[in-house]
């Protein structure tokens, strides 16, 4: 009786695990791309900040949620070092993309 017992609640176990983790696929494409199929970005402006860059783009990867798809860090003409810390910091991170707002603005409009 014991054993039935426990057969019974490690299917229902398995049974919620597999439920739970068919929603959170599903919740992290849907979020990726949303419900329209456009992907999802987090944008982050940067203007003489050579001084924070690298702390902000630490804290938002690796804090980030799984769902909120790549960074794009977009370079306002700093007139200091930004740019160049931002495109260290690119080659370490892949999910990290980095333009000027030239760059971005024609990524924009695409």
């Amino acid at each position: 009786m014991f054993n039935a017992f426990i057969m019974t609640a490690v299917c229902i176990f398995a049974v919620y695990g597999v439920i739970k983790l068919v929603f959170y696929i599903y919740g992290y494409f849907l979020t990726l791309y949303g419900s329209d199929g456009i992907k999802r970005h987090t944008v982050m402006f940067f203007k003489n900040n050579e001084d924070e860059a690298e702390v902000s783009i630490r804290e938002v990867v690796l804090g980030r949620n799984p769902f909120c798809g790549d960074i794009i860090a977009v370079n306002m003409d700093s007139e200091d070092d930004t740019f160049e810390i931002l495109r260290r910091l690119e080659r370490e991170y892949d999910i990290l993309t980095v333009m000027n707002i030239d760059e971005y603005i024609h990524y924009i409009k695409e």
